[in-house]
Parts: structure tokens; sequence; C-alpha cells
């Protein structure tokens, strides 16, 4: 399992609001910070059935999330990304991670990246302005990671 984060556009994070409140916060806790009475009911794996947001995927049991704030002057084209993401589902967020397999450094160059992506579940890669989905892909380029790392 990676650990996830969500990014989003700075416009739409409420940094400037006086109560310092971030809205990509509001989407994950309710605000109150506590599990549910049917969090608490639950024990062991059952806890991570529990719907916790709208973005579970970044959403961890205790309601807390890694956020990733994208501001326009820093990273153009990724912020230019989440805002046409947003425009056509509404989704304010997309899931970051670091971008590695087990066992393996977080990947530097194109190479690296597309090595990685053969290797992995992913159906799409990003490398600047060029988009690759995997079946489009010489499937004799994919790579077997499981064969090398011992899973979690």
């Amino acid at each position: 399992m990676r650990s996830a984060v969500c990014a989003g556009g700075a416009e739409r994070d409420g940094t400037a609001a006086p109560t310092g409140h971030d809205a990509y916060l509001e989407a994950i806790n309710d605000g109150s910070g506590l599990l549910s009475a049917l969090d608490a009911a639950q024990m062991g794996l059952d806890q991570l059935k529990v719907p916790r947001s709208v973005i579970p995927a970044v959403t961890h049991v205790d309601y807390t999330a890694r956020l990733q704030t994208v501001h326009e002057e820093t990273n153009p084209k990724f912020h230019a990304l989440l805002s046409r993401f947003y425009d056509k589902t509404g989704c304010p967020v997309l899931v970051n991670t670091s971008f590695n397999v087990r066992g393996e450094p977080i990947v530097c160059t194109p190479e690296q990246a597309f090595k990685c992506f053969m290797g992995t579940e992913l159906d799409v890669l990003v490398i600047g302005n060029l988009l690759l989905l995997k079946e489009d892909q010489d499937p004799t380029l994919r790579e077997t990671y499981q064969d090398h790392y011992e899973l979690d």
C-alpha cells in the first residue's frame, strides 16, 4: 500500500480564510476529529472499510490526510492539470504519491519513470507534454517487480 497525498490548487485551499481551515481538510474531516460510533464499533481491518470522506484514497483511519497545495506561480503545468481536472469532474484534487516501487529509489529520469510505469499497475504515465497509455506499450517491455521484492 502506498502512502497517498491529495494535491490541489492553492486558490481552492481556503488558507486565506480567517479560520485558517483548509477546504481539502474539510472534505476529509467533518471538523470533529473524532471517530464515529460506527468506526469505534469496528475492529482491526474492518475499520478500513468505514467510509471517512469523499476522497477515501487519501483519508487515514483517524480522519487525517497528507495534503499538497499547488501554486500556479511555482508549478504552472501541474496547477493547470488540477484546474482542468476540476473543471471536468468537479473534484478539486488528484491523488499524488511517491513514484517508485518497494526496494527502488524514487524515479529521477524519464527512463526510470518508464521502467517503473511498465512494472506497476499504473495505466497512464505523463512526462511533460507526453502522455503514455499502458495499453499502447510494447508488452515485452513489462517489468516484473514481484519477482525481485518481497510483498508487505
